[in-house]
C-alpha cells in the first residue's frame, strides 16, 4: 500500500500461500482504497521452506509424506474478491495461463487482482534443488 501511495504505480506482489494466509486481510485494504495491486500467490499447499529446512528428503524421496505441521488448509485464493467485495480472482496451473492471467489483470488497471498459481508440492527453487543435489 505504501509503495502505491508514494509512487502511484501498480504494485506486483509475489507471495507464498503460507505467507499470504497470515496477511490475507490486506486484500480488503486494497479493495477499500482502490489500490490495483496484482498479487500472485504461489500455491503449493504447504510451508515448503519449513519442510526444506527440517527434512529436505521429502523433496528427493518419492512417496515420502510431508511433515504434518507444514500442510496448509487449502484456500481458494481466487475467491478473495468475493470475500472482500471487489477485484479479480484467477487460478492458473501453467506458465502460459499465468501470462494470460497477468494480461487479464493489466487490462483492468483499476482493480486489485489475486492470481493463485498452483504448483506441485514438491517443487523447489533452483537454488534449493541444487543444495539437495536434485
Amino acid at each position: 500500500m505504501g509503495s502505491y501511495f508514494a509512487t502511484g504505480k501498480r504494485p506486483l506482489i509475489v507471495t507464498g500461500d503460507g505467507g499470504f494466509q497470515m496477511v490475507s486481510q490486506a486484500f480488503s485494504s486494497f479493495v477499500q482504497n482502490n489500490i490495483p495491486a496484482i498479487i500472485v500467490i504461489v500455491d503449493n499447499g504447504s510451508y515448503a521452506i519449513e519442510q526444506f529446512l527440517i527434512d529436505g528428503s521429502f523433496f528427493t524421496e518419492p512417496g515420502k509424506a510431508p511433515l504434518d505441521y507444514v500442510m496448509l488448509n487449502g484456500w481458494k485464493y481466487e475467491n478473495m474478491p468475493h470475500v472482500y467485495n471487489g477485484g479479480i480472482g484467477l487460478r492458473v496451473n501453467t506458465y502460459e495461463d499465468l501470462l494470460g492471467a497477468l494480461q487479464h489483470a493489466h487490462a483492468r488497471p483499476d482493480q486489485p487482482c489475486v492470481i493463485a498459481a498452483q504448483i506441485p508440492m514438491k517443487d523447489l527453487p533452483a537454488e534449493n534443488r541444487a543444495f539437495l543435489g536434485i
